[in-house]
């Protein structure tokens, strides 16, 4: 027991709380896939859980963060719309498609079913 408590004693002599992080604050995302600072968001509301806040990305998204992930920042927020709905062509599709006659394995051989399945 008194290990633990000694290594206890030694962390906490480096270890410091996050600053609490307002509502309204514009904050820099890190995102989980890359690691990278590169998606800006706004600080919607504080969490009930610990240490979490909803941030509203710059895609639309609301997204819960821990504040290890987040970075207050001075940058502008706005919600980035890239999609142009008036260049959307509509397509259709043909309601069932057709099996194709031969299946070829990845190899290329061509699978030939038994006779008595036909």
């Amino acid at each position: 027991m008194l290990f633990k408590a000694k290594t206890k004693e030694r962390y906490d002599q480096h270890a410091k709380d996050l600053p609490d992080i307002q509502p309204g604050t514009v904050v820099r995302i890190r995102a989980k896939e890359d690691e990278k600072w590169n998606q800006l968001g706004k600080v919607v509301e504080k969490c009930a859980e610990p240490r979490s806040y909803r941030v509203l990305n710059d895609k639309g998204n609301i997204v819960r963060r821990n504040p290890r992930h987040l970075i207050p920042c001075k940058d502008r927020f706005q919600i980035r719309n890239d999609f142009d709905y008036d260049d959307l062509e509509v397509t259709t599709r043909p309601s069932s498609p057709e099996p194709p006659n031969e299946i070829v394995t990845r190899s290329g051989r061509v699978v030939r079913k038994p006779s008595r399945y036909s």
